[in-house]
């Protein structure tokens, strides 16, 4: 008997790049950094669009965040790498798209929203940048504004390393918040207060797990 069409298991449109390489980290990243995902591993869903905001302190981080869930995350990245070669197409194959930073990008805010539309799960640093101190810059709104207009849930995770910056044999530890709702962040009618108040408590969510994983790994 053939299976309904809304039964049929999603495709798995994961790049032959991706597949063969993301798995191959891991004895870089679990050995050499010391990688431990301190909360929240089980709480990430097998299926189903939502974001995944945090802080951003290494180039590790995306390697990391495979590592903490399994799923393929798509990210916006700067455009400046997609001109370079062989790393322009290597970042695109693992479902990265650029942005141009610094500016409202709506071309990038719009194709996230079609990877949320289409059951994808978009990573975000909202931030913007890598910290360059390991402590939490002010998170800009865009994710806000994404997760509005896809109505999506948002998974907030904190990255954490016991050095300023990250280094072989340090303690390099992820953690997993409980999702939130546009609506738990307060945002309803999609104002840029509303996006504005929105940023400013998932950054206070994301600074408690932070915590939480210096506490538990000092």
């Amino acid at each position: 008997m053939k299976k309904d069409k809304a039964t049929k298991k999603k495709k798995d449109d994961r790049s032959f790049f991706y597949k063969l390489t993301a798995p191959l980290a891991g004895p870089i990243v679990f050995p050499f950094l010391r990688l431990k995902i301190v909360k929240g591993k089980d709480c990430i869903p097998d299926e189903g669009a939502f974001i995944a905001a945090g802080n951003h302190i290494s180039n590790f981080d995306p390697i990391a965040k495979y590592f903490s869930q399994k799923r393929q995350i798509r990210y916006m990245a700067k455009v400046e790498l997609f001109k370079i070669p062989v790393v322009g197409w290597a970042v695109r194959s693992y479902g990265a798209f650029p942005v141009e930073r610094g500016s409202a990008d709506m071309s990038a805010l719009d194709k996230a929203v079609e990877i949320l539309e289409d059951g994808h799960v978009l990573g975000i640093y909202p931030e913007g940048t890598r910290s360059k101190n390991g402590e939490i810059g002010r998170f800009k709104t865009g994710f806000a504004y994404i997760a509005h207009k896809a109505n999506v849930p948002i998974y907030p995770f904190a990255i954490y390393s016991n050095k300023k910056k990250v280094r072989l044999f340090g303690k390099y530890s992820v953690a997993f918040g409980d999702p939130v709702t546009p609506q738990e962040l307060g945002i309803v009618e999609g104002t840029a207060k509303e996006y504005r108040e929105a940023a400013n408590k998932l950054q206070e969510i994301v600074a408690e797990l932070r915590d939480y994983c210096r506490e538990v790994r000092g």
